[in-house]
């Protein structure tokens, strides 16, 4: 019942954490785009990427630092949480370290992925070398946050962060609007990052008083084990950053710079809906799910899999459905111009990744905390090898749909194979049922895609306002009604539908 509840207390200060950063983001990205101009943004949106797949010098210490943890904590042993804690803390001064010699050494080379930009070399390095420097202040404090994460406590985390986004948000948009400069924002940014994670380390500091006596060091043998673990993550992370942060680098490098612009005013509201997944999956329940491979049977971590399931499946139909049916009106309302629409078909195979990785993060949270590091970076590698060469094959033959292509290749091959992993390795069962269900859960949403839009396509506005809230409707409801329709007698079903009847009745007594 504690994990539960500490699950639902995520989940609820995770998506409030959501909607205020999504609020942030949308202001600040349309601030920078009327003061700055498209080439700005998309050299924003470039690095961005690029330092996404810098951060691959973690190698993988977060995920260690949140595994070892649960036994601890789960034991209240606090003597071994200090001494890990005193382990990933000295890892995070080296990696900031690596990371910044990492971008350092890049730096001459950077221009070579930045195409039909009129900055000059040394301008685009600047640029560059700010970025490098934010997101190596960013490790100093981050480490701590992991223990809140571990502790089933990141709603407290949530909180913290969203006192402080406001006040981010305030700076960056004052340092725009009174600059016009890029390099005043990114330096801004560099300032509130390091502020931002000085209070977060502040409030675990308040919460776990006793973090910082008699940082005694880590026996030899469990060194070893944290280490192994780490390697084995270091090959994983870093053929995840393959899959994930390599579009805009793909596209800018095989397309044009300004694409990576254009292709960001989609993947802002994309994001959206890929963060919310990741904010239930890590931020609500992945600690307990930590937590309960360690303490309870196989067949309750089963039925527990396929409740998540079931809930990301809903999640995923819902955001891939109605972001098919209803960007195009959403971008033209925020930014009052065709010159920024995209393709159909982009759209389509972006939806359709959308869907793929929001439906396998309860497979991808179990197996973050399931300990089969060492086998699980075989699967990252094959899947990243894929996503290389299909992505360049066919971004040269096709442009974006031929990468995004590659993404949806890597997505399913990790999907099959992680599955295969999880269910023989830990859970001792055959993945039969889940090949079963994944084919089911795309096959699902291929039709209610094309049943929503061939609906929409029926209804022709001049007010895009009105198109977006009929389209949205439209496509909600074909995704509601058919997963209603198709689920009513399951298992999952039921246990959601009694919990949303147990907490209104509850809203309802008070």
């Amino acid at each position: 019942m504690a994990r539960t509840k500490n699950s639902i207390n995520n989940i609820i200060f995770a998506l409030c954490l959501q909607g205020v950063t999504v609020l942030a983001n949308f202001a600040i990205r349309t601030i920078m785009i009327r003061r700055l101009g498209m080439q700005a943004t998309s050299l924003n949106g470039l690095f961005t990427e690029v330092l996404a797949a810098l951060s691959m010098a973690e190698m993988g210490v977060g995920t260690a630092i949140v595994y070892n943890l649960y036994k601890p904590l789960a034991e209240n042993d606090h003597k071994k949480v200090r001494q890990l804690m005193g382990l990933f803390k000295k890892a995070y001064r080296i990696i900031a370290v690596v990371t910044f010699a990492i971008g350092l050494a890049l730096c001459p080379w950077i221009h070579y992925l930045v195409k039909s930009i009129d900055y000059s070399l040394n301008y685009i390095r600047l640029v560059y070398m700010l970025f490098v420097v934010d997101l190596s202040m960013s490790y100093l404090f981050s480490y701590k946050v992991s223990l809140m994460n571990a502790d089933q406590k990141s709603h407290i985390q949530s909180k913290v962060s969203m006192a402080i986004k406001p006040i981010e948000v305030i700076i960056k948009i004052l340092v725009l609007l009174t600059t016009n400069s890029f390099v005043a924002y990114l330096l801004s940014s560099i300032l509130v990052t390091f502020l931002g994670n000085l209070a977060r380390s502040y409030v675990v500091d308040k919460y776990y008083p006793w973090l910082g006596k008699n940082e005694d060091m880590l026996p030899k043998e469990e060194r070893q084990e944290v280490f192994a673990n780490i390697k084995n993550l270091f090959i994983k992370a870093l053929s995840g950053k393959i899959t994930s942060s390599t579009d805009n680098m793909l596209i800018s490098a095989l397309v044009d710079t300004l694409q990576v612009g254009y292709y960001s005013n989609y993947s802002l509201p994309i994001g959206v809906f890929r963060q919310l997944a990741n904010q239930i999956a890590y931020g609500g329940v992945g600690a307990s799910m930590g937590n309960m491979l360690v303490t309870e049977s196989e067949e309750r971590c089963i039925k527990v899999f396929y409740r998540l399931e079931y809930l990301f499946f809903v999640i995923g139909s819902l955001s891939a459905v109605c972001v098919y049916c209803c960007v195009d009106p959403f971008v033209l309302i925020w930014l009052k111009s065709e010159e920024f629409l995209l393709g159909k078909s982009i759209i389509f195979i972006c939806c359709l990744n959308l869907f793929i990785e929001v439906i396998n993060r309860p497979l991808w949270s179990i197996m973050e905390v399931s300990g089969l590091f060492k086998y699980d970076k075989y699967v990252s590698i094959a899947g990243s090898a894929v996503n290389l060469i299909v992505s360049i094959i066919l971004g040269m033959k096709i442009g974006m749909v031929g990468i995004f292509i590659g993404t949806f290749m890597t997505y399913l091959i990790q999907s099959v194979l992680k599955t295969m992993l999880l269910f023989r390795m830990k859970l001792n069962r055959t993945p039969a049922k889940q090949y079963g269900l994944l084919a089911c859960m795309c096959g699902g949403v291929l039709i209610q895609m094309f049943v929503a839009d061939a609906l929409c396509s029926r209804f022709v506005f001049q007010n895009q306002v009105v198109a977006f809230v009929v389209y949205g409707l439209i496509s909600a409801s074909i995704v509601v009604i058919t997963t209603v329709l198709c689920t009513f007698f399951t298992d999952a079903f039921r246990y959601y539908q009694d919990m949303v009847t147990g907490m209104v009745k509850r809203i309802l007594k008070k």
